[in-house]
């Protein structure tokens, strides 16, 4: 057996079913704390076992790596965090019941029109495609997106996870906006902004790789509508943090096409 405060890495994982780089992030971002041990190893304290799922039950809930560090440093009661996973686990029960019903109305469909198979398939797929994400964000992309779009924005989402972690890309954007707001009112013609409009750029390249000309046009305009998506979807980005990156932008680009009039 392994003594209260040496658990090894491998021991967190085989314990947990989490990644070593999830467990790294998770501590990178103070989630969690690690000692050394005499050769220099990180070992962890039994009590962090508990720390993960905590967190877990919480990233399940809604919650960003940032509130959730929030959430543990003010030692949040076991009773609200019961609270956030029932919260959760309605939303997804009536996600679920919301795909039950319609499957329910396409099998109807399926023994009036048994020569329709092939369409209703496609409309199955879509269903499981539209499954994914969760509930409160569900509501969000029903609202912006039509049926046929968020199925194209599925698979791009799987093709962008085949060149990107999910959950540091995520971490990092979360990172950036958290940065922006604390800096505002900004200048966008600062050196401040330059750096925080470069960091922007280079976490929309992956993006930008796997997407189409109409998904980048769509998401420009589904992030500048970010004010209006409700206090249902847990998430730093608003207005002021997408006006700041147009006028950065256009800011940057201003000089250089002034210079190539005069040339």
């Amino acid at each position: 057996m392994k003594k209260a405060a040496d658990l090894r890495i491998g021991d967190v994982v085989r314990r947990t079913g989490l990644t070593e780089r999830a467990i790294r992030h998770y501590e990178a971002q103070g989630l969690l704390k690690a000692a050394r041990s005499a050769a220099g190893q990180r070992v962890y304290a039994e009590d962090m076992l508990r720390r993960l799922a905590i967190i877990r039950v919480l990233k399940r809930a809604g919650f960003s790596l940032s509130e959730i560090r929030k959430l543990i440093q003010s030692a949040m009661p076991v009773g609200a965090i019961i609270d956030a996973q029932l919260e959760s686990l309605q939303q997804a029960a009536a996600s679920v019941q919301q795909s039950i019903s319609l499957l329910t109305s396409l099998r109807s469909e399926l023994e009036r029109s048994p020569g329709a198979e092939s369409d209703i398939m496609g409309r199955v797929a879509e269903i499981a495609e539209q499954c994914e994400p969760d509930a409160a964000w569900r509501t969000v992309f029903d609202r912006y997106f039509r049926k046929d779009r968020q199925v194209e924005w599925m698979k791009m989402n799987r093709r962008l996870t085949q060149i990107v972690d999910p959950e540091e890309h995520n971490a990092a954007w979360i990172k950036l906006i958290s940065d922006i707001r604390a800096r505002l009112p900004l200048d966008p013609r600062s050196p401040v902004a330059r750096k925080l409009l470069a960091r922007w750029n280079a976490l929309m390249e992956p993006f930008n790789q796997v997407s189409t000309p109409e998904q980048k046009e769509e998401a420009r305009a589904f992030w500048s509508r970010a004010g209006d998506w409700g206090p249902s979807v847990n998430h730093p980005m608003n207005r002021e943090v997408a006006e700041f990156i147009r006028a950065a932008r256009e800011a940057q680009e201003t000089p250089s096409k002034g210079r190539g009039r005069k040339g």
